[in-house]
């Protein structure tokens, strides 16, 4: 049976009534997929996310978190296009959840960078706290705002050895 017109335009509008729009960080900065490793850096993403997003401190926390997991894991893959802001409600962009995260240094011979840089820092085995404050200080974050949450990872990361890589 087909559908009377009216009948397919009301699906029409249900279907774009519950989309929810999503933009990577390649998107937002204007950067063509082929400069997604080149273009910026952790800094600017941190600095747009805490410009912007509708809940500013849980997802620059997050952010924080998961640029610590993506080094520990050694994910030379967290470029532009793994980050991404969503917009739930259609007007306020929040961090999206996190997606592809993998340790690129199983399937890449000598592997040891970061997609971007940290505080002017790309290397896994230089990573330091300092990075990490040195970013919170760029982007405008207190330090007080990531300390909590990434030094209890940190910590752990202590306690249980070395970076994967």
């Amino acid at each position: 049976m087909l559908l009377q017109s009216k009948d397919l335009i009301d699906r029409v509008l249900l279907i774009l009534q519950s989309l929810i729009h999503i933009e990577d960080f390649a998107q937002i900065f204007g950067a063509y997929p082929q400069q997604k490793y080149s273009t910026t850096n952790y800094e600017q993403i941190g600095k747009i996310i805490y410009q912007f997003s509708d809940n500013k401190i849980l997802d620059i926390q997050q952010f924080a978190s998961r640029l610590l997991v993506n080094i520990l894991l050694a994910n030379g893959a967290a470029h532009l296009k793994n980050w991404s802001m969503i917009y739930q409600n259609k007007r306020s962009p929040r961090l999206s959840p996190a997606y592809d995260i993998l340790m690129t240094s199983v399937y890449i011979e000598n592997e040891r960078h970061f997609a971007l840089n940290l505080a002017k820092n790309k290397d896994w085995y230089l990573a330091e706290m300092k990075h990490f404050k040195q970013w919170a200080e760029k982007i405008g974050v207190p330090w007080r705002v990531i300390e909590k949450n990434f030094t209890r990872s940190w910590t752990k990361h202590g306690q249980y050895g070395q970076c994967y890589y």
